[in-house]
């Protein structure tokens, strides 16, 4: 599969951002005889790999039920606000058969009537009128950019990702970074998330920390943890 635009423009901010060199190359766009990898930096000295990793099962379809729900409300509602406000949805709270419009206009009602009076600080379990479930609310003001986030949260066994599926896809990336490994480069695993509440920098480095005790995955020197939940304000960690 060719390498998207948004693949690009992430590694290429890790690249710049946390190694302080510039893309060289894009193998696997260019390569047309075997897969590699997606990029080659600071002149040859880094080999990159990029992957993302779901962090509950069947995430992509409950991505679009929790999509159908919070809609456009971060972008419509974000340029006014004075102050960062994150609504965190229970991740099994959203089930077919709901009024997901209702919802989202129940939402939205919410936040412009109650977010400006609703003291800072964190408000687990509040009840926005018209929702069949309680909503964790938090209100914070700088450093944090003024904006509506949604998040989703739960219980470790239902946020708990397949440590079997984790370690085939990172063992699987390896292999693509192996060839490269040994030869002068440093060879790196970018690992990339979208949803913050499920796979936190911190969850992931700690899960990947116990799969790989013994050792990194043979051809791969360094994994980093991409969060991309916020776009612009991408963090990245490495982990081993």
């Amino acid at each position: 599969m060719a390498i998207t635009q948004h693949e690009k423009t992430l590694i290429t901010r890790f690249v710049e951002s946390e190694l302080c060199v510039h893309i060289d190359s894009w193998p696997d766009e260019s390569n047309r005889v075997t897969k590699d990898i997606d990029a080659l930096a600071g002149g040859g000295r880094f080999a990159i790999e990029l992957t993302s990793l779901d962090s509950i099962p069947n995430q992509r379809k409950r991505d679009a039920e929790f999509m159908r729900v919070v809609g456009d409300l971060e972008a419509e509602l974000s340029p006014d606000m004075e102050y960062r406000l994150a609504v965190s949805i229970p991740v099994v709270a959203i089930q077919v058969g709901q009024d997901w419009a209702g919802a989202q206009e129940n939402i939205k009602a919410w936040v412009l009537t109650e977010g400006p009076s609703l003291p800072y600080g964190r408000h687990p379990d509040t009840q926005i009128p018209g929702l069949p479930y309680l909503v964790n609310v938090t209100k914070a003001d700088s450093p944090w950019k003024p904006k509506l986030v949604f998040r989703r949260h739960g219980t470790d066994q239902e946020l708990q990702p397949d440590d079997a599926e984790v370690r085939k896809l990172i063992q699987g990336k390896a292999s693509k970074l192996r060839r490269y490994s040994g030869r002068g480069k440093t060879t790196i695993l970018l690992v990339e998330s979208q949803d913050m509440a499920l796979m936190s920098p911190q969850f992931f480095c700690e899960l990947t920390s116990r799969l790989f005790a013994i050792g990194r995955p043979p051809g791969v020197d360094e994994i980093w943890f991409a969060d991309c939940y916020v776009l612009d304000e991408i963090q990245f960690l490495k982990c081993l």
